[in-house]
């Protein structure tokens, strides 16, 4: 069954992709058209259109391509072009290859300037076929047809004729192979000797050497310098920088020259001596030392103190002191707000606080992880889960359950359970979070309350929380025959169309027969519609739609249209 369009349907310049006109075997089948109204015909292969009652072919198909011989033209001419002007390629029949032509062979030209074309034959084409040959811009002769022209190779070229393909013949110039022989020679030259080396070349423009300077390169003669390692007393100062000094003395030219050590304050100190022929450097740590940048000890770091164990001095760091995630051993018992105190001082002072042990899952007994029955785990006193899952926990004592636990509940422990030992219910303190996800329910009684949040403009909410569909709301649609009764109005025919009003926001209740639509405040651009026949098989028809931003829609036909042949269901999104 097709869908009936009751309106014009505007695309609004978009494509209609993949669309199908109607086909029919002639034009009885098609019926009597409508001006424009298209049809394809199966028998006949073409469009056709209707025109004044009747179909009219608008194929336009080419029937016949034939020589044209008017005005010298030798062209063709296109018979009965009832379409488009056409682009039409030619094609020699049972010819496949080109031979050579003969000398009245003629080539039509196009002249733009006449109102005929020009033949032109393969004879006049040699006959005045002439070219030039030049060198350098010099010397440039006329070559005609049958003239021979020979390329000559001059110093090292060559000019080869080749046939690379038929009747494509080509001169190659090739640079001719220079021959020639390399020798190789080996020298180890003295301090003092000289030796030969290529220091420019020089080429011409064709990249050929045209000349080579050869340098003579003299090395230098050996020299050996002896130097003496005297020392000088250097002054050792803790807490300043110190010094030791080498003297340098060269054997030939007298000269002195001097290596420092020196030391760095705070650090490291240096001193020098001088004993006989010997002289000595002395490297030592200061008695203070000052450590700029890292420290890494391979071994055990151990302080000093006095013959009784008693400290004198005090270790003071102006840093963060970072132990590289290892512990700290032997801490004494701290007694002041800003000392250190070891883990069992800690252990002492936090105990019965509990901690937070993981959630809980309730959904079978005795749940995960079992914190009552036979094969309870250990809790220790204040430790305490959180539901992550609900369920009935049971106990000992109350063996039918003696509570229900939702997520986000608390389970505390009252004192510390041991292991398998089965705990009564007073081992443990239930705190309800109570914030929970609203439930539905067939009453008031019968609802879980809980968080939820809802649209005032369509649900009415207790003060006990039972959320019901506001009253001014119609929860299952309305259904509206197309008439002049209200809610509906029939505007007649104006202007080629039949328009109908809904007003969605009217009711009637408690009238004969009742209506009510959505109520006082609904908005028609709100309202979702679909045009139906108004009888079996209430198939769906398009008609034009439009909505008001306040209480009216209305429903447009092409033509008259009689009261009840159409309804609209109408939803309220």
């Amino acid at each position: 069954m097709a869908i009936n369009f009751l309106n014009k349907v505007d695309f609004n310049q978009n494509e209609l992709d993949k669309a199908r006109i109607v086909n029919e075997v002639n034009d009885t089948a098609a019926g009597v058209p409508v001006d424009g109204q298209l049809y394809y015909n199966t028998t006949d292969n073409v469009i056709k259109v209707g025109e004044g009652g009747l179909w009219v072919s608008i194929s336009g198909d080419i029937t016949e391509v034939q020589e044209s011989t008017v005005n010298n033209r030798l062209g063709i001419d296109v018979v009965n072009p009832t379409g488009p002007i056409p682009i039409v390629g030619l094609d020699i029949v049972g010819l496949s290859a080109l031979g050579v032509p003969a000398s009245n062979d003629s080539l039509v030209v196009y002249d733009a300037t006449a109102a005929t074309n020009k033949k032109l034959t393969v004879a006049d084409i040699i006959s005045t076929s002439t070219w030039l040959l030049e060198g350098d811009g010099a010397n440039q002769q006329t070559i005609a047809n049958g003239d021979i022209v020979d390329i000559v190779g001059g110093t090292y070229l060559t000019a080869v004729a080749s046939s690379p393909s038929a009747n494509n013949f080509e001169v190659k110039l090739d640079h001719d192979l220079t021959t020639r022989t390399d020798t190789t020679s080996t020298a180890s030259p003295a301090s003092g000797a000289t030796f030969t080396a290529i220091d420019t070349v020089t080429t011409n423009t064709t990249g050929h050497i045209t000349a080579l300077n050869v340098k003579t390169i003299t090395l230098p003669a050996e020299f050996d310098e002896k130097y003496t390692l005297p020392t000088t007393s250097g002054v050792v100062a803790p807490g300043a920088p110190t010094t030791g000094i080498i003297s340098l003395t060269g054997s030939t030219d007298g000269v002195v020259s001097t290596v420092t050590f020196t030391g760095t304050s705070g650090r490291i100190d240096v001193s020098g001596s001088t004993v006989a022929l010997d002289g000595a450097i002395t490297i030592d740590l200061t008695d203070s030392v000052a450590i700029v940048d890292n420290l890494i000890v391979g071994g055990v770091i151990t302080q000093q103190q006095n013959s009784l164990g008693t400290p004198v001095e005090k270790n003071s760091f102006a840093a963060i002191l970072n132990m590289n995630n290892n512990k700290v051993e032997n801490v004494k018992t701290g007694t002041l707000g800003t000392d250190g105190v070891n883990l069992a001082q800690v252990e002492s002072l936090v105990a019965g606080l509990g901690s937070f042990q993981g959630g809980y899952d309730a959904t079978s007994n005795p749940g995960s992880p079992a914190l009552t029955g036979s094969s309870n785990v250990a809790i220790g006193n204040g430790d305490f889960y959180v539901v992550t899952a609900p369920g009935v926990i049971t106990f000992s004592d109350t063996p039918t359950g003696d509570a229900t636990l939702e997520v986000g509940d608390f389970i505390f422990a009252n004192t510390n359970i041991a292991i398998n030992s089965n705990p009564p219910s007073t081992s443990f303190t239930l705190v309800i979070a109570d914030a929970n996800i609203a439930g539905a329910g067939a009453t008031d009684a019968a609802t879980d309350k809980g968080v939820a949040g809802f649209d005032s403009a369509n649900f009415d909410v207790s003060a006990n929380g039972w959320v019901q569909l506001n009253s001014q709301r119609n929860p299952y649609g309305y259904k509206q025959s197309l008439n002049n009764t209200a809610p509906s109005s029939n505007s007649g025919l104006v202007g080629g169309l039949t328009t109908f009003t809904i007003d969605v926001t009217q009711s009637a209740v408690g009238v004969t027969p009742a209506w009510k639509i959505f109520g006082t405040g609904a908005l028609a651009e709100n309202v979702k519609v679909e045009v139906t026949s108004g009888s079996a098989p209430y198939g769906t028809v398009y008609a034009d739609v439009e909505r008001s931003g306040s209480a009216t829609l209305t429903i447009a036909f092409t033509g008259t249209v009689a009261n009840d042949a159409y309804q609209v269901l109408l939803t309220h999104i």
